[in-house]
């Protein structure tokens, strides 16, 4: 039984999740355009080698059980060993999404197409194989030919190779890291501690004289010791979403003007959303809007 008719009895939905495991994007929504576009990628040799390269253990010794067994085991001695495949319809697994969470080796290989299971006809009659489908366990066998014919004496490259879905989102490189390694290797080499760093700063930089720092009572109280060495004005306001409102932007104005911030300070926001959210717009409307920096400690405040 070949790839094609293995797959013909699942929907799109199923296409899509092999299809995000190999680093495709189906563009057909037609399912038979989909299956015909999913097979064809999915017996490239480039592809398979690839994919089998970025297998977990347990998964590459299930695989080479079956190419051992001409491609074919008996579902239940396979599952006995390897796991079984949890069964659920379309919309319980759109819901659960099982394949984000395989609970055996068996539906690793499964969701991506790796093996199937049908009904094959044998002397003691019809009986359930796990198998590979023919023509992805002709190209399977060619890689691994491939494979053994590579000089071993050829160094392993560091690292590990990117997986399909990796390859399918081109991120540029930038020299911006180099912006921090160099300062803080001039830190270093001057024999600067981090705790002084800033303090150094303040003195050279006309813009950091009048610095304040804004965080709420979770951060204050978990990096209590850092922010003291420090050794800037803290305003501690409280935690939560519930004072993201006006009475804590008046807060932060009196405050502001309490401890004489002016056009040329700096306000440096530590904290999540509402800090972030509420110390933006505090500074930016105090004086017609005064210079700020967001230190997000939480992933949402970051993007």
């Amino acid at each position: 039984m070949n790839l094609n008719q293995s797959l013909q009895k699942f929907d799109i939905g199923h296409l899509r999740i092999i299809a995000e495991f190999w680093g495709l994007e189906l563009e057909s929504n037609d399912f038979d355009s989909a299956l015909e576009e999913l097979c064809a990628s999915l017996l490239d040799l480039e592809s398979v080698s690839e994919t089998l390269d970025i297998l977990q253990a347990p998964a590459k010794t299930a695989l080479t059980e079956l190419i051992n067994s001409n491609g074919k085991i008996e579902w239940a001695v396979f599952t006995r060993k390897h796991g079984d495949i949890r069964e659920m319809g379309a919309g319980k697994r759109d819901r659960e999404k099982p394949h984000l969470k395989p609970t055996s080796t068996s539906e690793i290989l499964f969701y991506r197409a790796l093996i199937a299971k049908a009904f094959f006809e044998t002397e003691k009659g019809l009986q359930e194989f796990a198998y590979i489908p023919d023509d992805l366990l002709e190209v399977i066998q060619e890689v691994g030919m491939q494979n053994e014919n590579e000089t071993l004496s050829k160094n392993e490259p560091l690292g590990r190779p990117a997986t399909p879905v990796e390859k399918s989102f081109e991120i540029l490189a930038t020299d911006f890291i180099l912006d921090d390694a160099t300062t803080y290797l001039a830190a270093l080499r001057i024999n600067m501690e981090s705790a002084s760093l800033l303090a150094n700063l303040q003195e050279q930089a006309p813009a950091l004289q009048n610095t304040i720092i804004v965080t709420d009572e979770n951060i204050a109280n978990h990096h209590a010791k850092t922010i003291q060495d420090l050794k800037i004005k803290t305003i501690v306001i409280p935690a939560g979403e519930e004072h993201k409102n006006l009475e804590t932007v008046q807060h932060l104005w009196k405050s502001f003007l309490e401890n004489g911030l002016d056009r040329k300070s700096t306000v440096i926001a530590i904290g999540g959303g509402v800090i972030g959210d509420m110390t933006g717009f505090a500074a930016s409307t105090y004086m017609r809007g005064i210079d700020w920096i967001a230190v997000p400690t939480t992933l949402l405040s970051m993007v």
